[in-house]
């Protein structure tokens, strides 16, 4: 583990930093959509990566009438990742 090349933190200590690979974890699976729904937060980590971002969690959660309603950004990058056949 080399703390110059990894980092792994909340949104918040992300702000205002750059990262070639930015994992995104959003395990939430049932309920409400939590700190997701806060657009300027969620900008905040999805706009971090240069180079390649990974969101880790259920694609169903975010596959929802719901999702496209409270967190759109989430529902169209998972469909946007279905379009290029990269959902695991």
């Amino acid at each position: 583990y080399d703390p110059k090349r990894l980092l792994v933190g909340t949104v918040d200590a992300f702000q205002g930093r750059e990262f070639d690979v930015v994992f995104l974890s959003v395990v939430r699976s049932a309920g409400d959509f939590g700190f997701l729904k806060l657009q300027n937060r969620l900008n905040v980590a999805m706009s971090r990566p240069q180079r390649l971002l990974g969101a880790v969690g259920g694609s169903r959660y975010f596959d929802t009438s719901e999702a496209e309603r409270d967190v759109p950004g989430l529902h169209t990058y998972l469909q946007l990742c279905r379009a290029q056949g990269v959902v695991l």
